[in-house]
């Protein structure tokens, strides 16, 4: 056996060496105690009862068990020529595999009905090079099965396996136990059994998850509530930072927008340079301004369609009239548009 023997192997068949390699480990513990002990600590698992040709207990084989631990676990062992035999031949291919191969062909390969016989296979040779397997099969009539069952349960035997020997002390080949049991249905409620472990595990698996995950977000939602003070801290402190930022906004948008200079600026370009202002007056939004002019200077029209003033008007004078006929005084009034001086 190699390490690609063990990887193409099935489940059923790695189970059946581990099962083997248990017994055997137990066998060679065993083996070592004294003999007072080991028929104390003996499961009889290497119980063999051998029958005869007319199915009935050999009485010059192996002793019937007299301990009823022991007559739960025995091995029965019909003879040899009760079994039809046949070697094929086969490509190496996991024993499951070439069970169900042979299922499908077994009408052809024996005379005999599929549901008629129980058949089990055992591997006798493996051609590594050319990748070949010879398997030995053994064929043994359902009638036979069913009668060396009834006669192990009228003698208190419970068979944990069902072969075929040869001679005495010959190894015991096949097991139709198995096949027994599944055409009694016991298999399929075994394997229901299994599906419905997977479904516990699965459905324990997930509860699992959920419970965990609500752990996580119960955590979270612990770590939040911790957290609300702080946060609610900095959202006013945020608040505060913000209406303060705003208020600055405005108070310089304000004071741009209320810039004398940008007003002086405007009425300065707007006046014609044959006029002077003596008194110039500004409330934040309406600019009065008084002074002479030589001629008939046009005063409200510059100052109608300059950038940063508006609705420009005449008022009651209150300059004195100089001595200089060509000079006259002038009392004029225009608003700052909004947003000019932006």
């Amino acid at each position: 056996m190699n390490i690609k023997d063990i990887l193409n192997a099935d489940v059923e068949t790695v189970g059946w060496w581990i099962r083997q390699g248990f017994v055997w480990w137990i066998d060679e513990l065993v083996s070592v105690l004294p003999e007072t002990w080991r028929a104390r600590f003996s499961r009889g698992t290497g119980t063999i009862v051998e029958f005869n040709d007319d199915l009935t207990p050999r009485e010059d084989g192996t002793a019937l068990p007299d301990a009823p631990r022991a007559k739960r676990n025995v091995t029965i062992a019909l003879p040899l020529s009760k079994v039809l035999t046949r070697t094929l031949e086969y490509p190496l291919l996991p024993l499951a595999d070439i069970r169900r191969m042979v299922a499908l062909d077994i009408d052809r390969l024996t005379p005999f009905r599929e549901d008629a016989v129980f058949y089990d296979l055992e591997v006798i040779q493996r051609d590594q090079q050319n990748e070949r397997q010879k398997v030995l099969l053994g064929v043994l009539p359902r009638a036979t099965v069913t009668q060396a069952l009834s006669r192990a349960e009228a003698n208190d035997l419970v068979p944990s396996a069902i072969g075929a020997m040869g001679n005495a002390g010959s190894n015991i080949h096949f097991d139709f136990l198995p096949a027994a049991r599944n055409a009694q249905g016991a298999g399929r409620m075994k394997m229901s059994y299994w599906w419905a472990a997977v479904g516990v595990l699965a459905a324990a698996n997930i509860g699992l998850l959920v419970f965990r995950d609500s752990s996580d977000l119960e955590a979270l939602r612990q770590n939040v509530e911790s957290q609300r003070a702080t946060v609610a801290v900095a959202l006013r402190l945020r608040g505060k930072v913000a209406a303060e930022s705003e208020r600055r906004a405005e108070l310089l948008a304000e004071k741009k927008h209320n810039d004398p200079l940008f007003v002086l600026n405007a009425v300065s370009k707007a006046l014609p340079t044959n006029a002077w202002a003596q008194r110039f007056e500004w409330n934040g939004q309406t600019v009065h301004i008084a002074g002479y002019r030589n001629g008939t200077a046009d005063l409200l029209t510059p100052l109608e369609t300059s950038n940063a003033l508006h609705n420009a008007h005449e008022i009651g004078s209150s300059m004195q009239a100089p001595k200089d006929k060509t000079t006259r005084p002038f009392d004029i009034a225009a608003d700052v548009k909004p947003g000019s001086a932006r």
